[in-house]
């Protein structure tokens, strides 16, 4: 591995160790799939960590007599001296928080625990972070142990993984798809690796609480990013289990998904990269073909011409709807990646092209807020907001900082109630820390400083729309449950509307012209 003129090469061999972390499917045991080893660096670092959440001592008991292969409900009563119904209690805990499986196994036990959640601690603690090897970007996720898959590897580029117990393992080809060998990307910041832990943290909360905001999490302050003392100059190849799979028996659509590497819902974007990179894969591609029982398509040259076809359509339509002026923008690709689910789902209204179209949505608005922030700086913003160098927490007062600044900026009427709910230390973070992936701190900072600047263009855009704020908002909300919720119920209409916002909001914010676009 070595580092020259700001890029990085890397060498991704076969016999490259592979982590089973605990991809599993969104619901049920899927009626087809094909196993996947997907290429990232891992980064040993030290940084605050996600503190452990206590668990009651008869679950601690539970947990362990799971792991020692006791794991039937009457086992596990007769062991402690309780009721059958109480331990049956304990082990659907346990499953909920994912700590076993539905059969009680606890192979990847430890690894669970060391990720529960109740927020970053003070503590710091040695874990990994894993780099995208095409985009830089870190996955939103942070580990402590590595647990590693054994192996057998052939020669066309295919590897068995062997599953199970030691003694009798279950044997799977998967398709190791093989990154290129150089790329512009390097070493992570402290900022993207504190952002890493912080989103583990938000995504472990969810799977408890699916009305916790996305929004409502620590801040990337200075004490949080000095504690991150190490993070390793090297990182070290390596591949993550996954499995792209069909739903389950019952339901006959082909529509298609796949795991997310760590345990968690299946990730629309995760599954928009396997997309991009089937464009130069054809045993990617293949995969896909093995697990549909059909060619997606004749040939790969047909298969990239439509995918270019597509593309082109998208960015055409966004031309015709803001101008050619729009592919400037910070947020025109995503403005392209939303025309391209909006396509997807209205061909077949499909629940994952819907959460694509959510997800751009979002994604779309977080670059509106980071570009019009580079024009109006928002640097010590948070400073009002603040007693010396400790937040004020004074709700009452902030909530009204907040109401003022709407009426100065020219908004009748209340602000929306999550806006309110936005904490000091979060618009610090959007002012001083550039986390514009915050986007209802994005919003209310643009409206601090509206407030004062009155040629912001916000203050025109609430002439036009009055109740913009309240369309952003909902945007935030359907695009939180698109990423994130197990139950997204936006239908086609619903996600119309808040491409229809999306657009007006770029519109009016970047001063271009908006011709709507007839669905």
């Amino acid at each position: 591995m070595s580092f020259a003129g700001g890029r990085m090469a890397f060498d991704f061999r076969t016999d490259a160790p592979v982590l089973n972390l605990g991809p599993r499917p969104h619901a049920g045991k899927p009626r087809n799939w094909e196993y996947l080893l997907w290429p990232a660096l891992a980064y040993r670092v030290v940084s605050p960590a996600p503190a452990d959440e206590d668990l009651n001592f008869l679950q601690k008991a539970v947990l362990g007599l799971c792991a020692a292969g006791c794991r039937s409900s009457e086992a596990l009563s007769a062991q402690l001296h309780i009721h059958q119904d109480l331990t049956a209690l304990i082990l659907e805990e346990l499953r909920r928080r994912r700590l076993i499986d539905r059969e009680g196994v606890t192979e990847r036990a430890a690894a669970k625990l060391r990720v529960t959640d109740q927020g970053l601690s003070d503590a710091i603690v040695a874990g990994w972070v894993f780099q995208d090897p095409w985009t830089g970007d870190l996955w939103p996720r942070f580990v402590t142990t590595l647990d590693y898959c054994q192996t057998e590897a052939d020669n066309d580029g295919f590897v068995t993984l062997l599953l199970g117990s030691t003694g009798n393992p279950r044997r799977h080809r998967a398709f190791m798809q093989l990154p290129p060998r150089e790329t512009g990307i390097s070493r992570p910041t402290p900022v993207q690796v504190l952002r890493a832990a912080e989103a583990h943290r938000r995504s472990l909360r969810r799977v408890r609480d699916s009305q916790s905001s996305q929004d409502e999490t620590s801040p990337t302050d200075t004490k949080r990013l000095e504690k991150i003392a190490f993070i390793e100059a090297q990182p070290r190849p390596v591949f993550l289990m996954t499995s792209m799979y069909l739903a389950e028996a019952g339901n006959l659509s082909d529509d298609w998904y796949v795991c997310e590497p760590f345990g968690f819902d299946p990730s629309a974007k995760f599954r928009t990269d396997l997309e991009l990179r089937m464009r130069e894969s054809l045993g990617l591609l293949g995969t896909l073909q093995r697990l549909l029982a059909r060619s997606v398509h004749s040939n790969v040259e047909q298969y990239r011409a439509w995918k270019d076809r597509l593309r082109e359509d998208a960015e055409l339509k966004v031309d015709l709807s803001l101008t050619i002026a729009a592919r400037k923008l910070m947020a025109y690709p995503h403005l392209v990646e939303l025309e391209i689910g909006l396509e997807e789902a209205a061909a077949d209204a499909s629940p994952y092209a819907l959460r694509r179209v959510g997800g751009a949505c979002r994604a779309a608005l977080e670059a509106l807020f980071r570009e019009l922030a580079s024009q109006y700086p928002l640097r010590g913003l948070a400073n009002a907001l603040y007693i010396g160098n400790t937040p004020n927490r004074n709700r009452q007062f902030v909530q009204e900082c907040y109401r003022t600044a709407a009426k100065s900026a020219g908004i009748g009427g209340e602000i929306p109630r999550s806006l309110l709910k936005v904490k000091p230390e979060q618009i610090k973070a959007v002012c001083d820390y550039d986390d514009s992936w915050r986007l209802r701190p994005s919003i209310v900072a643009t409206l601090l400083l509206a407030a004062r600047e009155v040629s912001h263009p916000l203050r025109t855009a609430v002439q036009q729309v009055p109740d913009l704020l309240h369309r952003l908002d909902a945007v935030a909300e359907m695009s939180g449950d698109a990423v994130h919720s197990q139950d997204f119920t936006s239908t086609l209409d619903d996600v119309r509307v808040t491409v229809r916002t999306v657009y007006q909001a770029v519109s009016m914010l970047m001063k271009l012209p908006f011709e709507e676009m007839k669905a």
